[in-house]
């Protein structure tokens, strides 16, 4: 499959339903050298959004938390929808996108939860976090140039999307 051979030319896999910093975490790696599927590679967009860890044994962050930011966050840069049908893409064809997984964060979180070589990480992380991240997978990152930035998407964003966050919000995972 062309998305698994994608996913094989990285070191890391780097996977989020969106709005939950990876970009920022991508970045750090990137810029230190680990390949990873940022931003700047060709694919990225292509495999950071999954729904199913189809590598096994990969090395994978998977990013998930804070759904009702994630959302506005996604929905303010206009990417909403395109991470949505991200999310989709290995959706079995033969199930209805369940009522209380819209979006499909339950299944694409059961789907890399207890997987092996997987590090969850849950957004908002802190710089601790993310040390013991990269500790998890021995990588050797200066901690001083790991700066966590404030969430840029206002408190005041209206949405378009408030029946989908009160599903996610009232979810524990």
């Amino acid at each position: 499959m062309e998305l698994q051979k994608s996913i094989n030319n990285f070191d890391i896999w780097i996977v989020s339903c969106g709005g939950v910093g990876s970009n920022y975490i991508c970045d750090l790696l990137y810029d230190n050298d680990i390949n990873v599927n940022c931003r700047r590679t060709s694919g990225h967009g292509e495999i950071t959004h999954l729904c199913d860890k189809i590598v096994p044994d990969k090395k994978c962050i998977y990013i998930y938390g804070d759904y009702e930011w994630a959302i506005k966050s996604q929905e303010r840069r206009k990417l909403l929808n395109i991470n949505k049908n991200k999310l989709r893409k290995l959706y079995p064809e033969n199930l209805n996108i369940p009522d209380d997984d819209p979006l499909l964060y339950k299944y694409q979180y059961n789907n890399f939860k207890n997987k092996s070589n997987t590090y969850m990480i849950e957004y908002p992380y802190t710089k601790e976090d993310i040390i013991k991240c990269f500790k998890f997978f021995n990588l050797n990152i200066d901690e001083d140039k790991i700066v966590i930035k404030k969430r840029e998407t206002d408190k005041n964003f209206k949405t378009k999307y408030q029946k989908e966050i009160d599903i996610y919000k009232n979810h524990s995972f």
